[in-house]
C-alpha cells in the first residue's frame, strides 16, 4: 500500500510539473513573438538599438532560457519531452534576437553573423550627395556646373540661364557658357551679353524663353568658340536681342560684328518669335554656315541683316529682313571647303521671307538656289524705305545708269537656279543677275548662268529685269517681267517652255556679244510661250548681237513705235533669223527693205540688223489694221493662244508652218 501512494504522489507531482512546462512553453512563445513582432517594426524603420541587441530581445531569450531548466531530472520521459519543448522554444527566441542583431546594412556583406556577445556598432544613415549650387565669390560674380540630377541658374538682375547639363559662369552683366548643353535664357538684361566660349567640338543650344538682351558696348551674343550653337525661340515666346552701339566706322574694331555674332556654325530655330535690331554693323552673322527654320524671325541692321560667310540656307520660317545701308541676304567666301563643300552659296527652300534694303537683296558669292515653296518679296533702295547713297541708282532720258554702288534683287557670282517658290522683286537695279567678272577664290571662272525650270517669278526693274553674263535659260515656270530697260538679258538666251511676259523700254530680249563687238550672240526658242512689248526710241522687241532661232514655242513681239527702216523693229538680228517651228506673232513690223543702224546693218521685212543672205522664212502671212490695246485671242489650228498688250500697234507678220490668210483667227 505504502508503495502504490509513493506511486501516486509521483504521478502527481509528474503531472503538476508537466502544467508548468506547458505555461512557461506558452509564455515563451508569447514573448518571441512579441520580440519578432518588435524587430520586424524596427527593420521596417530602419531603427537600431546601439545597446548592441534589438529592444526586446535579450528579455525574450533570457526569460527562455531561465525556464528550460526548471523540472525534475528524475522523471525521465517527461521531463526530456518538457525539455525538448523548452529548447526548441529557447532556440526559436535565439533566432528572432540574431536576426535583430544581424540586419544587414548597405555595403556589409550578408553572409557575415555576430554572436550573441558582439555589440553592433552604429549604423550610418544614407546621405545624399549635396546640391551642387552656384558659388559667389565676393565681387558678385557666380559660376555653377549642372549635374544631372539638379539644374544650375545663374542670374543678375530679372535675367537668368538655366542648365541641366552645362556649364555657365557670371560676371557682373556678362554670362559665359563653357561647355556643351542646352542653355535656357530668360528675363530681361538690361546692358551685358552672353558669349559661348566652348570647345571646338561643343555643340550647343541656347533657348530663348521670353528673353531681351541688349548690349551698347558689344555683340550681345558672341559665340567665340563652339563646334556648333542652336538659337531656339521657344514656342510661345517672343525673344529681343538689342545691339546699340553707335554705327560702325572702323573696320579694324575688334568687337563683334553683329547683334547675334558667331564664329562657328550657326542655327536660328524655333517656333517662337525672335526680333534682332542691330545700329552698328550686321544683324546675324557666322563666318561659317548660317541656317534658319521655323522661327519667326525679324532683323534691321544698317549693313547685312543676314550673313554666312560660308553659306546662308533658309528652310522654313516667316523672316522679315531690313538692311538701311546694305545686303539683306549675303555670303562673302567662295572657295572649296576641306570636306569638298562649295562655300558662299545661299540657299532658300521654304518660308516667307521678305526683304527689304538699299543695296542688293540677295548677293551670294557664288550660287543661289531657289527650290521648294517659299514666298520671297524682295524691294531695295527707292523700292523701300532705304535709299542710301552708296547703292543709289540714277536715271536719265537714256535710262538708268550703274553707280559705284548694286540695288539687284537677286544677285550671284556664280549662277543662279531657280525651280520652284513664288519670287516678287522690285529693284532699283537688276532683277536677277549672275556674274562673270568676278574673281572667285579658287581661280575658277564662274559661269555667270540664270536657270528656270520652275516657280513664279515677278519682277519690276530700273535696269534689266534677268541679266546672265553667261547662258539665260527658262525651262519652265511662271516669269512676267512687268517693267524694266531690258527684260531678258544673255550672252545666250535659250527659251525652252514656261510662260513669260515681258515690257521694257528698252529691248526686250537681247543676246550680247562676247566682247561687246563680234556677232556670236544667240536666242533660241524650242518651246513655251513668250510674249514681248517694248516701248521707247530706238528699242527692238528682240535683239540678237548674233543670231535668231526658233523651232517651237509661241511667241508674240510687239513694237508700236516700229518702223521699215530698221531702227526700231520687232526682231532684230546682226546675223541669221531662222523659224522653223512654232507660231511667232511680230507686231509694228512692216515688211519691206530697210536699212540703217536698228542695233546692226539693216535689212529687209522690217528686221532691222539681217544680213543680206536673211530673209523672212517663207510662208508668212502679213496683218493690216490696228490692234488694240488689251487681250487678244490667236486661234490656228488646234492652238489657241491669249496675250495682251499695253498699246495699240499697226501691222505685222505672222509664221507658222501651214498657216493662210484664210486659216486662221486674231481677235
Amino acid at each position: 500500500m505504502k508503495k502504490y501512494y509513493i506511486a501516486i504522489a509521483s504521478f502527481i507531482i509528474a503531472l503538476f510539473m508537466s502544467g508548468c512546462a506547458v505555461f512557461n512553453t506558452g509564455r515563451t512563445a508569447n514573448e518571441a513573438g512579441s520580440a519578432t513582432d518588435t524587430q520586424t517594426a524596427k527593420m521596417s524603420a530602419g531603427t537600431t538599438d546601439y545597446s548592441g541587441t534589438t529592444a526586446g530581445s535579450s528579455g525574450s531569450s533570457t526569460g527562455s532560457s531561465g525556464s528550460s531548466t526548471a523540472g525534475n531530472e528524475s522523471e525521465a520521459g517527461a521531463e526530456n519531452e518538457e525539455a525538448s519543448e523548452v529548447n526548441a522554444a529557447d532556440e526559436t527566441d535565439e533566432n528572432v534576437a540574431e536576426q535583430g542583431e544581424n540586419v544587414t546594412e548597405p555595403g556589409e556583406n550578408p553572409a557575415s553573423e555576430q554572436t550573441e556577445d558582439q555589440t553592433a556598432e552604429p549604423t550610418e544613415e544614407p546621405t545624399e550627395e549635396p546640391t551642387k549650387e552656384p558659388t559667389e565669390d565676393p565681387t558678385g560674380n557666380v559660376s555653377g556646373t549642372a549635374n544631372t540630377e539638379q539644374s544650375t541658374t545663374v542670374s543678375a538682375g530679372g535675367f537668368t540661364i538655366t542648365t541641366d547639363d552645362g556649364t555657365v559662369s557670371q560676371s557682373g552683366t556678362t554670362f559665359t557658357i563653357s561647355a556643351a548643353g542646352t542653355y535656357v535664357l530668360t528675363g530681361t538684361l538690361a546692358d551685358g551679353r552672353v558669349v559661348v566660349d566652348a570647345p571646338e567640338d561643343a555643340e550647343i543650344e541656347l533657348d530663348l524663353s521670353n528673353a531681351s538682351i541688349t548690349c551698347s558696348y558689344d555683340s550681345p551674343i558672341y559665340v567665340k568658340s563652339a563646334g556648333k550653337v542652336k538659337i531656339k525661340s521657344l514656342e510661345g515666346t517672343k525673344n529681343y536681342v538689342n545691339d546699340t552701339r553707335a554705327l560702325q566706322t572702323n573696320e579694324a574694331d575688334t568687337t563683334g560684328a553683329a547683334a547675334i555674332y558667331a564664329l562657328c556654325d550657326l542655327d536660328v530655330v524655333g517656333k517662337g518669335a525672335l526680333t534682332v535690331t542691330a545700329t552698328y554693323n550686321n544683324g546675324i552673322h557666322t563666318k561659317d554656315d548660317l541656317e534658319i527654320k521655323n522661327v519667326t524671325l525679324s532683323v534691321t541692321a544698317p549693313n547685312n541683316a543676314l550673313k554666312g560667310n560660308d553659306s546662308v540656307t533658309i528652310e522654313s520660317g516667316t523672316l522679315t529682313l531690313i538692311s538701311t545701308r546694305g545686303d539683306g541676304i549675303k555670303t562673302e567666301n567662295s572657295d572649296v571647303s576641306s570636306k569638298g563643300n562649295r562655300r558662299g552659296i545661299i540657299t532658300i527652300n521654304g518660308g516667307t521671307v521678305t526683304i527689304s534694303s538699299a543695296c542688293d537683296g540677295i548677293d551670294a558669292s557664288y550660287d543661289v538656289v531657289i527650290s521648294g515653296t517659299p514666298v520671297i518679296t524682295i524691294n531695295t533702295h527707292a523700292y523701300s524705305e532705304y535709299t542710301a547713297s552708296d547703292c543709289k541708282k540714277t536715271t536719265s532720258t537714256t535710262g538708268v545708269k550703274k553707280s559705284a554702288g548694286s540695288a539687284k534683287g537677286i544677285k550671284a557670282d556664280n549662277q543662279i537656279t531657280i525651280s520652284g517658290g513664288t519670287i516678287v522683286i522690285n529693284a532699283m537695279d537688276d532683277g536677277i543677275h549672275a556674274n562673270t567678272d568676278v574673281a572667285l577664290a579658287d581661280n575658277s571662272t564662274p559661269l555667270g548662268n540664270v536657270t528656270i525650270t520652275g516657280g513664279s517669278i515677278t519682277i519690276t526693274a530700273a535696269d534689266d529685269g534677268i541679266h546672265a553674263d553667261g547662258t539665260l535659260q527658262i525651262d519652265g515656270g511662271y516669269v512676267n517681267v512687268l517693267n524694266s530697260h531690258e527684260g531678258l538679258e544673255g550672252h545666250y538666251v535659250n527659251v525652252n517652255g514656261g510662260e513669260i511676259y515681258v515690257y521694257a523700254t528698252d529691248d526686250g530680249v537681247n543676246a550680247t556679244s562676247s566682247n561687246g563687238r563680234s556677232s556670236d550672240g544667240l536666242i533660241t526658242v524650242t518651246g513655251g510661250k513668250m510674249v514681248v512689248e517694248v516701248a521707247g526710241r530706238d528699242v527692238d522687241g528682240i535683239d540678237s548681237n548674233g543670231s535668231y532661232k526658233q523651232t517651237g514655242g509661241f511667241v508674240v513681239v510687239s513694237n508700236p513705235a516700229a518702223d521699215s527702216s530698221g531702227n526700231m523693229s520687232a526682231v532684230d538680228a546682226d546675223g541669221q533669223v531662222s523659224v522653223t517651228g512654232g507660231i511667232i506673232i511680230a507686231l509694228g513690223t512692216v515688211p519691206g527693205n530697210g536699212g540703217g543702224a536698228g542695233g546692226g546693218r539693216g535689212g529687209r521685212f522690217g528686221m532691222g540688223g539681217m544680213t543680206s543672205s536673211s530673209s523672212l522664212p517663207s510662208g508668212y502671212v502679213t496683218l493690216s489694221g490696228t490692234l488694240s490695246a488689251g487681250t487678244h485671242t490667236f486661234t490656228f489650228g488646234s492652238t489657241t493662244e491669249t496675250f495682251t498688250l499695253k498699246a495699240s500697234v499697226s501691222s505685222g507678220w505672222i509664221w507658222a508652218s501651214g498657216i493662210s490668210s484664210s486659216n486662221y483667227s486674231l481677235k
